[in-house]
């Protein structure tokens, strides 16, 4: 899922029984139980599914304020003595920071709590082909 210049997914994850069907030779889910959570991955590297240097430039991380004694938070919009920081940019950063100080700006992942869903909408058996 992509909003705006963010890019995150929704997971879920199927809980249940695969069993095969031997009358027609397909594998059947059934499920007991859907978990969902939103994951987010800090990896600073552009995908290259989307991303193309020719035509594309890095994801955005916003617009930063240039002010070391006044800091504010980034903005998505440019605004006077901002800086444009992408993932390109942290890149640089860690690749010149890895000769001084090991291990610098290593990626992380953010995973948000599972929530169980349940409802009439959600389909119980699911025949995989």
């Amino acid at each position: 899922m992509r909003i705006s210049s963010d890019r995150y997914s929704q997971r879920c994850y199927f809980i249940g029984n695969l069993s095969k069907n031997t009358q027609t030779d397909k594998w059947i889910l059934d499920i007991g139980e859907v978990k969902c959570r939103f994951h987010d991955d800090f990896s600073f590297d552009d995908e290259s599914d989307w991303y193309n240097p020719f035509t594309w430039g890095s994801q955005i991380l916003g617009f930063w304020k240039n002010d070391t004694d006044n800091p504010v938070m980034p903005s998505r919009a440019y605004f006077i003595g901002s800086l444009l920081l992408e993932n390109s940019d942290f890149r640089e950063l860690r690749k010149s920071l890895e000769q001084v100080v090991k291990n610098s700006c290593n990626d992380f992942f953010i995973y948000s709590n599972t929530r169980t869903i349940d409802d009439e909408f959600i389909e119980k058996s699911i025949a995989i082909l």
